[in-house]
C-alpha cells in the first residue's frame, strides 16, 4: 500500500526559508505571499522577471526558490530561470501556468510546474519537496567531492 505524505514529514518543514515569489497579479501574489508566510517561509515578492533578476542580483541574503508565474510582462519563465541560473546558479524555480502547452513543454525541460488553479495544500507540498529535493541534491554533489 502506497504510503501517505503529510505535509507535517520533516523533508517539508522549511521554516525560515526564503521563497521569491514572481507574480504579476497583484491579489493572487497577496494569497501566495500569505499562505506561504503562515507556512513560516520569509517570503519576498516581485511583480515582473525584471523586478525578480534585480532582487536576486542585489540582495545579499539566500534566496533558497523561486516560486514564479510562468507568463509574466516583459518577460516569460524560461528567461527568468537562465537570468536567474546567471546570477545564482542551482537555485530551484517552481512555475505556476494555467497553460496546458506551457506545462508540458516545462515539465519535459524537468521544471517543476503547478498547473493553475492549484490549492494551497498542493503548493506548500511542491515548494517543500522542491527544496528537500536540492538540498538533498546538493548534499549528494558534495558526497561526490569530497570521495574524489
Amino acid at each position: 500500500m502506497p504510503q501517505k505524505i503529510s505535509l507535517r514529514d520533516p523533508f517539508l518543514q522549511n521554516t525560515g526559508k526564503t521563497i521569491l515569489v514572481v507574480e504579476d497579479e497583484v491579489d493572487l501574489l497577496d494569497v501566495i505571499g500569505q499562505v506561504l508566510s503562515g507556512a513560516g517561509y520569509r517570503v519576498i515578492v516581485a511583480h515582473t522577471a525584471a523586478e525578480a533578476v534585480l532582487i536576486c542580483g542585489h540582495m545579499e541574503e539566500s534566496i533558497d526558490i523561486i516560486l514564479s508565474d510562468f507568463n509574466l510582462p516583459g518577460g516569460n519563465g524560461s528567461r527568468l530561470a537562465k537570468s536567474v541560473g546567471a546570477i545564482r546558479p542551482n537555485l530551484p524555480v517552481v512555475f505556476m501556468t494555467g497553460n496546458y502547452t506551457a506545462f508540458d513543454r516545462l515539465t519535459s525541460l524537468g521544471f517543476t510546474v503547478l498547473q493553475k488553479p492549484f490549492s494551497f495544500a498542493d503548493m506548500e507540498y511542491t515548494v517543500g519537496k522542491t527544496l528537500a529535493d536540492s538540498a538533498l541534491s546538493h548534499s549528494f554533489e558534495i558526497d561526490k567531492s569530497e570521495a574524489s
